[in-house]
């Protein structure tokens, strides 16, 4: 059925499914942070991309739900980027990643940017997304007018 909809609408149905899975896990997923969409809530579970790398790529139990939740979130942060930048050509990004851009280096540069900076994690997790982007990977002065 959804499939349906979806090419009703000319929607690839690869496309939508990081959105699904992060609405999906936005409902069902609950955070020890007060507010759980805010960035600590976001570090607490993204923090496992940059442990996963140390436990041999082994996940169990809530690090599982984690690191679907972290990649469904920075998944779909690349659909929307590049649906943005198709649009209007990086005119009003305020970050230019890199073309072919996976979800892994960014969230990994997220969750650096996140330990570097603690004070912030009480701001939207958005916020400090777009913090983290804008600092990694800075647009060229010479954006098309």
């Amino acid at each position: 059925m959804l499939v349906r909809v979806c090419s009703l609408i000319h929607v690839k149905f690869y496309k939508v499914v990081p959105v699904i899975l992060v609405l999906t896990l936005l409902v069902s997923t609950s955070s020890s942070a007060g507010d759980p969409n805010n960035g600590e809530a976001l570090l607490e579970r993204c923090n496992v991309v940059a442990e996963i790398g140390r436990q041999g790529g082994v996940l169990q139990g809530a690090e599982t739900k984690n690191f679907m939740y972290c990649m469904g979130y920075f998944n779909a942060l690349i659909g929307i980027y590049n649906n943005n930048v198709l649009q209007d050509n990086y005119k009003t990004t305020p970050y230019c990643l890199p073309l072919d851009s996976m979800w892994k280096p960014i969230a990994e540069a997220v969750v650096i940017f996140m330990k570097d900076h603690p004070e912030l994690l009480h701001q939207p997790a958005e916020a400090i997304t777009t913090m983290a982007l804008s600092e990694k990977f800075p647009c060229s002065k010479e954006r098309s007018e």
